[in-house]
């Protein structure tokens, strides 16, 4: 694993007869915000059906440093279970987390081929770790102290996993099965390790 203070390392296409998933970035991130405020109200709806806005706003009446420490803990957070999917658990030398020094934000990445299946549990793990997992801790916890931060951290995430989600719904339409992964590229065959 490396760590990177600046855009993530580019590749070169170790798929052979690769296509281009084309990717056009003012277009997704407009999307991706469409989304995010749609899953954002999604996800306080349904917490809204358990909890009352007293309980689940609770957040803002914690110190401004506390409140920024939960924050900041969400996002990086979000990034290591991305990280944690990356085949051998981001433990690989092809894995890379880092910080976008512009907008002081985390990311992960992984620069190795990768299955259409690994992709989809890479884009979709903060999801089910810092979404869904709050609802169950929330369901199964005899402590209703700690409801206000499963309630934060579920919404806050379900906000930053928009645009996972978005890709995810673009990988299953524009990627078939069984085809590799690699980059902005993919197609049914890597090239032979001659080439990488």
């Amino acid at each position: 694993m490396q760590f990177k203070i600046g855009k993530p390392p580019e590749v070169a296409s170790l798929i052979e007869n690769a296509n281009t998933l084309t990717i056009n970035y003012k277009k997704i991130h407009l999307i991706g915000f469409l989304f995010s405020v749609a899953t954002t109200i999604f996800v306080y709806l349904i917490w809204r059906i358990f909890l009352d806005n007293a309980v689940i706003f609770k957040i803002f009446d914690s110190k401004p440093l506390v409140f920024l420490g939960i924050l900041a803990a969400i996002f990086i957070t979000h990034e290591i279970c991305h990280l944690l999917a990356h085949p051998q658990f981001g433990l690989s030398d092809s894995s890379c987390i880092g910080i976008y020094p512009d907008i002081w934000l985390p990311y992960a990445a992984y620069s190795g081929v990768m299955t259409r299946g690994r992709l989809l549990m890479i884009l979709l793990s903060p999801i089910l770790f810092l979404t869904l997992t709050p609802f169950m801790l929330f369901f199964y916890s005899s402590d209703a102290t700690w409801a206000y931060v499963f309630a934060w951290c579920s919404i806050c995430n379900a906000s930053l996993s928009a645009l996972d989600i978005y890709m995810s719904i673009r990988v299953l339409r524009i990627i078939p099965p069984r085809n590799f992964v690699h980059g902005h590229s993919y197609g049914a065959t890597k090239k032979p390790p001659s080439y990488s």
